[in-house]
């Protein structure tokens, strides 16, 4: 063996050039294995990059179908001696209604876990009227206003539908979590009664356009990576590698969700309408929801939801500056279910009579009036909100609001954020919390005045919120409308805008 090594000394020592491209040959493929190892890395830097992407997306896809539900009421036997009478044509007779339905099949087709924070839906029908005012001829667009809108105050006589445009929240209960996760599919859906089976009858179809307002709240690779306890400078390192693994991701904060669905549920309540109900403007309760499905309008509702929860002690968020909690209070606890129960008393249906306009006005005053005294909390704080959204009107056409940045965008919810000091608290309280509005990690610098001295700040200042607050939203606003036909023979084709 030593002499074999001998040997191989020898020849490496009388052969130079051979050392040199064994060398060469040596240090080429090194360089080669790194330059791999650099190109996969990068590569797998773009595919997180782009998972990060994918992650902060909200993709629904929503599908609609509508049918005709009819209900038949059973036949009135009292004794098993009638049953064999159920043959004859004349005891099988019973009265007929119908149910309008429409389903909204959901899949969330991202890769993340969404969250459905609000599902308004409304609908309006396509009438004869239209038509003879040209509306689609020639150059005549059909807009969502000319289709005819039924308002749950409307007179009911001789109409199909009664109160299908007024907006309804699309969920079962306030404490009915609604999430769907990667992949998974569900179904929503909103009922309504025919009011007049004859007419639908005699006029065979009817062409119904739904609205359809989501907001649906996804969770970025940032959000889960700090709920993981990752932080500054890289919290996709310092995070504990074994919670990434195995904890479940992204939690949601299911009490503020809960609070939401609670505040659009009494929104939406009969014993609500009844008391902000004006005799002399009846349109300004015809949809209480409906005023809120809109992007601005939405934002400006969830910086006052608290004020419509009455069975849950502090609603709003822990950060809310106190003097202004205590100038906004909470309504009174168990308010809404007090008017509930005075509805009820008198419409154990929880639905107005067809004669509420005329014959039953008295009744339906002194139900009014109860209801104004049990919700007066709930009608301050809706009078304000409402006040705020015409508001929102003087930002926008490039007006700027006196002392606001020029920095800041010439829009209605920006300017209102950092030009009005009240709410520039409540957007900053929800931002703490983190759940309607993203909580940032804090900025890493010292800042006195306009002098920037670096160094990393360990809390949250009123001085980070960006120029334009809207960056910061967790969730994704958007508007579907449908157009189906309903048949008392069964639907059509339907179609989707």
């Amino acid at each position: 063996m030593s002499e074999i090594l001998k040997n191989l000394s020898s020849l490496i020592q009388n052969n130079g050039t051979l050392t040199i491209l064994s060398a060469v040959a040596v240090i080429a493929l090194g360089g080669l294995a790194l330059f791999l190892d650099y190109r996969n890395d990068r590569r797998a830097r773009d595919n997180f990059s782009i998972e990060r992407r994918r992650l902060t997306e909200v993709n629904l896809k929503i599908d609609h179908e509508l049918d005709l539900l009819r209900i038949k009421s059973p036949p009135n036997l009292s004794t098993s001696e009638q049953i064999p009478a159920m043959e004859a044509a004349d005891s099988t007779a019973s009265k007929e209604g119908a149910y309008m339905v429409v389903r909204l099949p959901i899949q969330n087709i991202g890769d993340g876990p969404v969250d459905i924070l609000g599902m308004l839906a409304s609908a309006r029908q396509l009438s004869y009227d239209s038509f003879e005012r040209g509306i689609g001829t020639r150059s005549r667009d059909v807009e969502w206003g000319d289709y005819q809108p039924f308002y749950w105050n409307d007179d009911a006589t001789n109409k199909v539908f009664s109160g299908i445009s007024t907006t309804k929240h699309l969920i079962n209960t306030a404490d009915n979590f609604t999430r769907f996760a990667s992949r998974e599919s569900g179904t929503m859906r909103r009922i309504d009664a025919v009011n007049d089976l004859a007419a639908l009858t005699h006029m065979d179809s009817v062409a119904i356009m739904y609205r359809l307002f989501t907001v649906s709240r996804g969770y970025s690779l940032g959000e889960i990576l700090r709920q993981l306890g990752g932080g500054p400078p890289d919290p996709a390192l310092n995070v504990t590698q074994e919670l990434l693994q195995f904890q479940r991701l992204a939690q949601p904060n299911y009490r503020r969700w809960m609070l939401v669905q609670q505040a659009l549920i009494n929104l939406n309540r009969l014993a609500f309408r009844i008391a902000i109900y004006n005799p002399q403007k009846p349109g300004d309760s015809a949809d209480p929801l409906g005023l809120i499905a809109e992007p601005d309008a939405w934002r400006l509702f969830l910086l006052h939801h608290w004020e419509f929860v009455d069975n849950e002690a502090d609603a709003a968020p822990e950060k809310l500056d106190k003097d202004l909690l205590k100038e906004y209070p909470q309504p009174r606890p168990n308010s809404m279910r007090e008017a509930t129960g005075i509805v009820k008393a008198a419409y154990p249906n929880l639905s107005l009579p067809p004669n509420w306009q005329t014959d039953g006005r008295a009744t339906f005053e002194g139900v009014r009036q109860a209801c104004r005294g049990a919700l007066a909390d709930y009608i301050r704080a809706w009078d304000r909100l409402n006040e705020q959204l015409k508001l929102l009107g003087e930002y926008k056409g490039g007006k700027v609001k006196k002392g606001v940045s020029n920095d800041i965008p010439r829009e209605g919810y920006p300017q209102l954020i950092h030009g009005n000091d009240e709410y520039r608290k409540r957007w900053f309280a929800l931002m703490q919390e983190g759940y309607l509005i993203s909580k940032p990690f804090p900025r890493s610098r010292i800042q006195i005045r306009n002098l920037h001295l670096g160094g990393r700040r360990k809390n949250h200042s009123e001085r980070d919120i960006p120029n334009d607050p809207r960056v910061l939203e967790p969730f994704v606003m958007r508007t579907y409308y449908f157009l189906d036909s309903l048949s008392v023979s069964g639907t059509t084709k339907k179609e989707k805008d």
